[in-house]
This record gives C-alpha cells, sequence and structure tokens, in this order.
C-alpha cells in the first residue's frame, strides 16, 4: 500500500478531524481518556483500534470507510476495517435471531 503525505491545503482540516476521532474514540475507555489528556499523540493505532471496535459493538459509533471497485481503490483498507473493527458473531449475546 502507498502511503501519501495529506495535501497543504487540507492538513488543518484532517488533523481537526483526527483530534474529534481521538477524541470520541477516548470517551470510551477511562484509561484512554487519561493518556489522551495528559498526550494526545501518545495513542497507539492499537489502542484507537480497540477502543473504536468496542465503542461499534456498543452501537455508540458507525465506522464510514470510502472505497472504490474501480481500480480496486481503498477495497483492501475497507476490508481490513471490516475485520478489525465490526462485530463478529462471537461478539453477539446470544440471544439475537436473524
Amino acid at each position: 500500500m502507498k502511503r501519501f503525505e495529506i495535501p497543504a491545503d487540507i492538513l488543518d482540516e484532517a488533523r481537526e478531524l483526527r483530534e474529534a476521532l481521538l477524541e470520541a474514540v477516548a470517551e470510551f475507555d477511562d484509561n484512554l481518556m487519561e493518556k489522551y489528556f495528559e498526550d494526545s499523540e501518545s495513542l497507539t493505532e492499537r489502542e484507537i483500534l480497540d477502543a473504536l471496535r468496542e465503542a461499534t459493538i456498543a452501537g455508540k459509533v458507525v465506522p464510514m470507510m470510502c472505497g472504490s471497485a474501480f481500480k480496486n481503490k481503498g477495497v483492501q483498507t475497507m476490508l481490513d476495517m471490516v475485520m478489525e473493527i465490526l462485530p463478529s458473531p462471537m461478539d453477539t449475546d446470544g440471544d439475537r435471531r436473524c
């Protein structure tokens, strides 16, 4: 996967949105919230993903990802996030029936 720098004309907005995401995700874990307030840059990707998964399973957030089947843009990243964040059948309480 290729990584690119965020274009300068949207860098400030990207930083603001990242901070909003981190703050929202930190609300689901007291330890993460403390760490966020001490130094928001110290949060690891694993901590962020774990908290995002908890919030998703609790129904408090609905993650959105972008991708396009045309030239396979973002599809693998989207599938990785589905596996990482969305609930599996093992996450249900067992009372639900389809």
